[in-house]
Protein backbone atom coordinates (compact mmCIF):
# COMPACT_ATOMS: atom_id res chain seq x y z
CA UNK A 1 0.00 0.00 0.00
CA UNK A 2 1.58 3.80 -1.03
CA UNK A 3 0.10 7.24 0.27
CA UNK A 4 -1.45 9.22 -3.00
CA UNK A 5 0.48 10.85 -4.95
CA UNK A 6 2.33 14.65 -3.52
CA UNK A 7 1.72 13.30 0.14
CA UNK A 8 5.54 13.91 0.73
CA UNK A 9 6.55 16.13 4.13
CA UNK A 10 9.62 17.42 4.71
CA UNK A 11 10.92 17.16 8.35
CA UNK A 12 13.91 16.69 10.66
CA UNK A 13 14.17 13.07 9.92
CA UNK A 14 13.91 13.85 6.20
CA UNK A 15 11.29 13.14 3.70
CA UNK A 16 8.16 11.71 5.14
CA UNK A 17 6.19 9.90 2.12
CA UNK A 18 3.06 10.96 3.90
CA UNK A 19 2.34 12.83 7.09
CA UNK A 20 0.45 10.04 8.60
CA UNK A 21 2.07 7.79 11.48
CA UNK A 22 1.59 4.86 14.06
CA UNK A 23 1.88 6.09 17.60
CA UNK A 24 3.53 4.05 20.34
CA UNK A 25 1.88 1.66 21.94
CA UNK A 26 0.60 -0.55 18.88
CA UNK A 27 4.13 -1.74 18.26
CA UNK A 28 5.03 -2.28 21.99
CA UNK A 29 8.00 -4.86 21.30
CA UNK A 30 9.16 -3.55 18.33
CA UNK A 31 9.28 -6.54 15.88
CA UNK A 32 6.80 -5.65 13.80
CA UNK A 33 8.04 -2.42 12.21
CA UNK A 34 8.89 -4.15 8.92
CA UNK A 35 5.01 -5.47 8.14
CA UNK A 36 3.45 -2.43 9.64
CA UNK A 37 5.85 -0.45 7.27
CA UNK A 38 3.98 -1.41 3.90
CA UNK A 39 0.91 -0.19 4.91
CA UNK A 40 2.02 3.36 3.78
CA UNK A 41 3.03 5.12 6.99
CA UNK A 42 4.84 7.97 6.96
CA UNK A 43 6.58 7.24 10.21
CA UNK A 44 6.17 4.88 12.73
CA UNK A 45 6.90 5.16 16.98
CA UNK A 46 7.50 1.76 18.21
CA UNK A 47 7.19 0.92 22.09
CA UNK A 48 7.25 2.19 24.88
CA UNK A 49 10.38 1.38 26.29
CA UNK A 50 11.88 1.02 29.57
CA UNK A 51 15.53 0.67 30.63
CA UNK A 52 14.48 -2.96 32.04
CA UNK A 53 11.92 -5.24 30.26
CA UNK A 54 8.83 -4.86 32.23
CA UNK A 55 5.72 -7.64 32.30
CA UNK A 56 2.72 -5.22 32.69
CA UNK A 57 0.19 -4.98 35.00
CA UNK A 58 -1.63 -8.39 35.49
CA UNK A 59 -4.67 -9.58 33.23
CA UNK A 60 -7.34 -8.42 32.61
CA UNK A 61 -5.67 -4.59 31.27
CA UNK A 62 -8.58 -4.03 28.71
CA UNK A 63 -12.19 -3.94 29.98
CA UNK A 64 -14.91 -2.31 28.23
CA UNK A 65 -17.19 0.41 29.13
CA UNK A 66 -20.80 -0.18 27.15
CA UNK A 67 -22.84 3.02 28.51
CA UNK A 68 -19.52 5.12 27.31
CA UNK A 69 -19.36 2.49 24.08
CA UNK A 70 -15.68 2.64 25.25
CA UNK A 71 -12.48 0.93 26.13
CA UNK A 72 -10.30 1.37 29.16
CA UNK A 73 -6.77 0.18 29.82
CA UNK A 74 -4.06 -0.30 31.99
CA UNK A 75 -1.55 -1.82 30.51
CA UNK A 76 1.60 -0.96 32.39
CA UNK A 77 3.84 -0.44 29.72
CA UNK A 78 4.94 -4.16 29.17
CA UNK A 79 8.12 -4.17 27.08
CA UNK A 80 10.89 -6.51 26.31
CA UNK A 81 13.33 -3.41 27.71
CA UNK A 82 15.70 -0.94 25.63
CA UNK A 83 18.36 -3.00 24.95
CA UNK A 84 16.39 -6.12 23.80
CA UNK A 85 14.83 -3.55 21.29
CA UNK A 86 18.28 -2.22 20.05
CA UNK A 87 19.61 -5.94 19.22
CA UNK A 88 16.76 -7.26 17.63
CA UNK A 89 15.71 -3.81 15.71
CA UNK A 90 15.50 -4.74 12.26
CA UNK A 91 14.99 -1.37 9.82
CA UNK A 92 11.97 -2.00 7.14
CA UNK A 93 13.20 -2.42 3.55
CA UNK A 94 10.22 0.20 2.59
CA UNK A 95 10.75 3.97 3.20
CA UNK A 96 9.79 4.72 6.36
CA UNK A 97 11.18 6.59 9.78
CA UNK A 98 11.20 4.66 13.00
CA UNK A 99 11.09 6.54 16.41
CA UNK A 100 11.26 4.65 19.80
CA UNK A 101 9.44 5.90 22.62
CA UNK A 102 11.14 5.40 25.63
CA UNK A 103 10.22 6.37 29.90
CA UNK A 104 11.95 5.80 33.14
CA UNK A 105 11.90 6.39 36.85
CA UNK A 106 14.12 9.50 36.56
CA UNK A 107 16.52 11.70 34.71
CA UNK A 108 19.34 9.33 34.33
CA UNK A 109 16.95 6.28 33.33
CA UNK A 110 15.78 8.23 30.39
CA UNK A 111 19.72 9.62 29.39
CA UNK A 112 20.59 6.25 29.28
CA UNK A 113 17.94 4.80 27.47
CA UNK A 114 18.73 7.85 24.62
CA UNK A 115 21.79 6.66 24.15
CA UNK A 116 20.58 3.04 23.72
CA UNK A 117 18.19 3.88 21.07
CA UNK A 118 19.68 6.83 19.06
CA UNK A 119 21.76 5.14 17.20
CA UNK A 120 19.84 2.79 15.63
CA UNK A 121 16.27 4.86 14.71
CA UNK A 122 15.38 8.48 13.22
CA UNK A 123 14.07 10.01 16.25
CA UNK A 124 13.31 9.34 19.76
CA UNK A 125 10.13 10.29 21.43
CA UNK A 126 9.91 10.76 25.39
CA UNK A 127 7.08 9.72 26.82
CA UNK A 128 5.85 11.87 29.92
CA UNK A 129 2.26 11.24 29.69
CA UNK A 130 1.91 7.69 31.21
CA UNK A 131 0.49 7.74 34.54
CA UNK A 132 2.90 4.67 35.05
CA UNK A 133 6.29 6.45 35.67
CA UNK A 134 6.22 8.77 39.14
CA UNK A 135 9.12 10.81 37.29
CA UNK A 136 6.82 12.01 34.43
CA UNK A 137 4.05 13.44 36.69
CA UNK A 138 6.45 15.15 38.63
CA UNK A 139 7.97 17.00 35.47
CA UNK A 140 4.31 17.53 34.44
CA UNK A 141 4.04 19.50 38.20
CA UNK A 142 7.09 21.91 37.18
CA UNK A 143 7.23 25.04 34.25
CA UNK A 144 9.41 22.65 31.87
CA UNK A 145 7.51 22.27 29.11
CA UNK A 146 5.86 25.20 29.17
CA UNK A 147 9.34 27.05 29.81
CA UNK A 148 10.43 25.01 26.41
CA UNK A 149 7.50 26.16 24.74
CA UNK A 150 7.95 29.77 25.18
CA UNK A 151 12.07 29.85 24.68
CA UNK A 152 11.09 27.83 21.31
CA UNK A 153 8.70 30.87 20.55
CA UNK A 154 11.05 33.53 20.88
CA UNK A 155 13.88 32.23 19.10
CA UNK A 156 11.45 31.32 15.70
CA UNK A 157 10.12 34.71 16.40
CA UNK A 158 13.67 36.13 16.06
CA UNK A 159 14.84 33.79 13.32
CA UNK A 160 11.81 34.00 11.42
CA UNK A 161 11.66 30.40 11.22
CA UNK A 162 11.87 27.09 13.11
CA UNK A 163 14.63 25.94 14.72
CA UNK A 164 16.83 23.16 15.82
CA UNK A 165 18.18 23.51 19.38
CA UNK A 166 20.58 21.42 21.72
CA UNK A 167 19.83 22.61 25.69
CA UNK A 168 21.04 20.95 28.86
CA UNK A 169 18.95 20.95 31.77
CA UNK A 170 19.95 20.90 35.54
CA UNK A 171 17.28 19.72 38.16
CA UNK A 172 17.75 21.13 41.96
CA UNK A 173 15.49 19.00 43.64
CA UNK A 174 12.96 21.60 45.52
CA UNK A 175 15.10 24.60 44.29
CA UNK A 176 13.60 24.36 40.86
CA UNK A 177 15.91 23.40 37.69
CA UNK A 178 17.88 25.70 35.06
CA UNK A 179 17.81 25.21 31.25
CA UNK A 180 21.00 26.03 29.44
CA UNK A 181 20.57 26.92 25.94
CA UNK A 182 23.84 25.69 24.00
CA UNK A 183 23.21 25.59 20.28
CA UNK A 184 20.50 26.94 17.86
CA UNK A 185 20.26 26.54 14.27
CA UNK A 186 17.72 28.02 11.80
CA UNK A 187 15.45 24.93 10.11
CA UNK A 188 13.38 27.38 7.27
CA UNK A 189 10.79 25.64 5.66
CA UNK A 190 10.29 26.25 1.74
CA UNK A 191 7.21 25.14 -0.38
CA UNK A 192 7.12 22.44 -2.24
CA UNK A 193 9.00 22.97 -5.47
CA UNK A 194 8.10 22.04 -9.16
CA UNK A 195 9.32 19.85 -11.77
CA UNK A 196 8.61 20.01 -15.77
CA UNK A 197 8.13 17.17 -17.53
CA UNK A 198 11.20 15.23 -18.95
CA UNK A 199 11.02 16.04 -22.73
CA UNK A 200 9.88 12.55 -24.10
CA UNK A 201 11.76 12.21 -27.18
CA UNK A 202 15.26 12.18 -25.16
CA UNK A 203 17.76 9.88 -26.69
CA UNK A 204 20.22 8.03 -24.95
CA UNK A 205 23.21 9.85 -26.03
CA UNK A 206 21.71 13.30 -24.48
CA UNK A 207 21.37 12.04 -21.19
CA UNK A 208 24.30 12.19 -18.68
CA UNK A 209 22.63 11.33 -15.65
CA UNK A 210 20.18 9.29 -14.20
CA UNK A 211 19.04 8.52 -10.58
CA UNK A 212 16.19 7.05 -9.01
CA UNK A 213 15.50 5.95 -5.66
CA UNK A 214 17.37 8.84 -2.89
CA UNK A 215 16.79 12.52 -4.10
CA UNK A 216 16.51 15.15 -1.23
CA UNK A 217 15.46 18.23 -1.27
CA UNK A 218 12.63 20.45 -3.64
CA UNK A 219 11.82 19.59 -6.89
CA UNK A 220 13.01 21.62 -10.01
CA UNK A 221 13.96 22.31 -13.62
CA UNK A 222 17.25 24.19 -13.60
CA UNK A 223 19.96 25.15 -16.13
CA UNK A 224 23.32 23.19 -14.76
CA UNK A 225 26.59 26.02 -15.46
CA UNK A 226 29.08 23.41 -14.35
CA UNK A 227 29.79 20.10 -13.56
CA UNK A 228 32.69 18.70 -10.94
CA UNK A 229 33.28 15.22 -11.09
CA UNK A 230 35.20 13.09 -9.07
CA UNK A 231 36.01 9.74 -10.91
CA UNK A 232 35.33 6.87 -8.84
CA UNK A 233 37.84 4.47 -10.40
CA UNK A 234 40.68 6.53 -10.02
CA UNK A 235 40.14 7.97 -6.74
CA UNK A 236 39.81 4.74 -5.41
CA UNK A 237 43.13 3.84 -6.26
CA UNK A 238 44.80 6.97 -4.42
CA UNK A 239 46.50 6.92 -0.67
CA UNK A 240 44.58 8.40 2.21
CA UNK A 241 47.09 11.39 1.87
CA UNK A 242 46.03 12.15 -1.66
CA UNK A 243 42.72 11.90 -1.03
CA UNK A 244 42.80 14.61 1.49
CA UNK A 245 44.24 16.73 -1.35
CA UNK A 246 41.43 16.12 -3.34
CA UNK A 247 39.06 17.62 -0.44
CA UNK A 248 41.38 20.73 -0.47
CA UNK A 249 41.60 21.08 -4.05
CA UNK A 250 37.50 20.19 -4.79
CA UNK A 251 37.76 23.66 -2.40
CA UNK A 252 39.66 25.99 -4.41
CA UNK A 253 38.04 24.95 -7.53
CA UNK A 254 34.31 25.75 -6.23
CA UNK A 255 36.03 29.17 -4.64
CA UNK A 256 38.31 29.51 -7.69
CA UNK A 257 37.76 33.64 -8.20
CA UNK A 258 36.61 33.85 -11.68
CA UNK A 259 35.20 36.87 -13.71
CA UNK A 260 31.67 35.34 -14.39
CA UNK A 261 30.57 32.81 -11.51
CA UNK A 262 28.63 29.57 -12.46
CA UNK A 263 25.13 30.19 -10.88
CA UNK A 264 24.49 26.20 -10.95
CA UNK A 265 27.01 23.51 -10.25
CA UNK A 266 26.68 19.84 -9.90
CA UNK A 267 29.13 18.19 -7.44
CA UNK A 268 29.53 14.29 -8.58
CA UNK A 269 32.21 12.19 -6.24
CA UNK A 270 31.82 8.67 -5.22
CA UNK A 271 30.81 7.57 -1.27
CA UNK A 272 30.15 10.00 1.18
CA UNK A 273 30.64 13.87 0.58
CA UNK A 274 32.10 14.97 3.96
CA UNK A 275 33.22 11.58 5.77
CA UNK A 276 35.85 11.85 8.10
CA UNK A 277 37.01 8.57 7.03
CA UNK A 278 38.85 8.79 3.46
CA UNK A 279 38.08 5.26 2.44
CA UNK A 280 34.47 6.11 2.28
CA UNK A 281 34.10 9.21 -0.05
CA UNK A 282 35.95 12.46 -0.16
CA UNK A 283 36.53 14.61 3.48
CA UNK A 284 35.83 17.78 2.42
CA UNK A 285 34.18 20.15 4.60
CA UNK A 286 30.36 21.92 3.94
CA UNK A 287 32.82 25.41 3.69
CA UNK A 288 35.09 23.74 0.94
CA UNK A 289 31.46 23.08 -1.28
CA UNK A 290 29.32 25.89 -0.14
CA UNK A 291 29.01 27.32 -3.48
CA UNK A 292 27.31 24.42 -4.98
CA UNK A 293 23.50 23.64 -5.87
CA UNK A 294 23.20 19.60 -6.45
CA UNK A 295 25.51 17.03 -4.05
CA UNK A 296 25.29 13.90 -6.01
CA UNK A 297 27.19 10.83 -4.13
CA UNK A 298 28.56 7.68 -6.33
CA UNK A 299 27.93 4.21 -5.02
CA UNK A 300 30.91 3.45 -6.51
CA UNK A 301 35.38 3.69 -6.15
CA UNK A 302 36.24 0.59 -7.39
CA UNK A 303 35.82 -2.95 -8.21
CA UNK A 304 36.33 -4.33 -4.57
CA UNK A 305 34.78 -1.84 -3.22
CA UNK A 306 31.25 -0.55 -3.01
CA UNK A 307 31.03 2.38 -0.40
CA UNK A 308 28.04 3.21 1.35
CA UNK A 309 26.46 6.55 1.27
CA UNK A 310 25.72 9.55 3.31
CA UNK A 311 22.08 10.48 2.13
CA UNK A 312 23.15 13.72 2.64
CA UNK A 313 23.01 13.13 6.65
CA UNK A 314 26.89 14.82 7.02
CA UNK A 315 25.35 17.81 5.92
CA UNK A 316 21.17 17.79 6.16
CA UNK A 317 20.96 20.95 7.92
CA UNK A 318 23.08 23.37 5.58
CA UNK A 319 21.63 21.40 2.57
CA UNK A 320 18.21 22.31 3.75
CA UNK A 321 19.06 25.84 4.76
CA UNK A 322 20.57 26.68 1.34
CA UNK A 323 18.63 24.59 -0.72
CA UNK A 324 20.72 22.05 -1.94
CA UNK A 325 19.69 19.01 -4.02
CA UNK A 326 21.02 15.77 -2.78
CA UNK A 327 21.15 12.64 -5.09
CA UNK A 328 21.95 9.51 -4.58
CA UNK A 329 23.31 7.42 -7.57
CA UNK A 330 23.55 3.62 -7.85
CA UNK A 331 25.11 2.04 -11.40
CA UNK A 332 23.87 -0.96 -12.78
CA UNK A 333 20.71 0.06 -10.64
CA UNK A 334 17.78 -0.05 -12.77
CA UNK A 335 16.81 3.31 -13.19
CA UNK A 336 20.20 4.99 -12.67
CA UNK A 337 22.69 5.94 -15.15
CA UNK A 338 25.88 7.81 -15.58
CA UNK A 339 27.23 9.19 -19.07
CA UNK A 340 31.02 8.38 -18.24
CA UNK A 341 32.22 8.87 -21.85
CA UNK A 342 30.51 12.28 -22.17
CA UNK A 343 32.75 13.15 -18.67
CA UNK A 344 35.59 11.69 -19.93
CA UNK A 345 35.26 13.40 -23.48
CA UNK A 346 34.33 16.67 -22.07
CA UNK A 347 37.22 19.74 -22.00
CA UNK A 348 38.29 19.66 -18.49
CA UNK A 349 38.64 23.20 -17.34
CA UNK A 350 40.59 22.41 -14.45
CA UNK A 351 43.92 23.72 -15.08
CA UNK A 352 42.08 27.00 -15.86
CA UNK A 353 41.02 27.65 -12.75
CA UNK A 354 44.12 25.85 -10.13
CA UNK A 355 47.18 25.73 -12.34
CA UNK A 356 49.20 23.98 -10.35
CA UNK A 357 46.37 21.17 -10.28
CA UNK A 358 47.56 19.64 -13.50
CA UNK A 359 49.00 16.38 -11.75
CA UNK A 360 44.86 15.44 -10.47
CA UNK A 361 43.50 16.10 -13.83
CA UNK A 362 42.67 12.38 -14.40
CA UNK A 363 41.10 12.37 -10.88
CA UNK A 364 39.05 15.70 -11.04
CA UNK A 365 37.38 16.93 -14.03
CA UNK A 366 35.80 20.35 -14.26
CA UNK A 367 33.13 21.01 -17.12
CA UNK A 368 31.76 23.91 -18.44
CA UNK A 369 28.48 23.79 -20.26
CA UNK A 370 29.20 26.76 -22.22
CA UNK A 371 32.69 25.47 -23.47
CA UNK A 372 30.87 22.54 -25.13
CA UNK A 373 31.52 22.74 -28.65
CA UNK A 374 27.80 22.05 -30.10
CA UNK A 375 26.71 24.86 -28.03
CA UNK A 376 23.79 22.66 -26.39
CA UNK A 377 22.85 23.49 -22.68
CA UNK A 378 22.43 21.08 -19.50
CA UNK A 379 19.01 20.87 -18.03
CA UNK A 380 18.78 18.77 -14.44
CA UNK A 381 14.86 17.86 -13.75
CA UNK A 382 14.28 16.55 -10.33
CA UNK A 383 11.08 15.27 -9.23
CA UNK A 384 11.37 14.74 -5.60
CA UNK A 385 7.98 13.06 -5.25
CA UNK A 386 8.90 10.47 -8.25
CA UNK A 387 12.13 10.15 -6.22
CA UNK A 388 13.54 10.99 -9.93
CA UNK A 389 16.44 13.00 -11.80
CA UNK A 390 17.48 13.41 -14.93
CA UNK A 391 19.78 15.33 -16.59
CA UNK A 392 20.50 16.11 -19.91
CA UNK A 393 21.77 17.80 -22.75
CA UNK A 394 19.59 20.18 -25.33
CA UNK A 395 19.06 22.75 -27.70
CA UNK A 396 18.56 26.00 -26.01
CA UNK A 397 15.25 26.47 -26.85
CA UNK A 398 14.66 23.88 -29.07
CA UNK A 399 14.17 20.33 -27.08
CA UNK A 400 16.42 17.58 -26.83
CA UNK A 401 18.50 17.45 -30.47
CA UNK A 402 16.36 19.36 -32.01
CA UNK A 403 17.61 22.43 -34.85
Amino acid sequence: MEPPPGSDVKTKMGLLKSPVGLAAGYDKVGRYVAPLAKLGFGYIVAGTFTLKPREGHPRPRVARRGQELALVNAMGMPNPGVYEFVRSFRRPRRRCSVLASIAGDDIEELAECHRAVQPVVDGVEVNLSCPTFPSAARLRETSFVKDMREMLAILEDAYGCPVDTEFTANFFGDEGYRINLVQCRPLPVNAPGMAAEVPADLRKDDLILEAHGAVIGQSRTAPVDRLIYVVPSVYGRLPVNERYAIARLIGRITHADEPRQPKTILLLGPGRWGTTTPSLGVPVSFAEINTISVLCEIVAMREDLVPDVSFGTHFFNELVEQDILYLALFPGRAGNLLNEEFLRAAPNKLTKLVPDAGARSDVVRVIDVADLADGRVLTLNANVLNQKVVCYLERDGSGPGGG
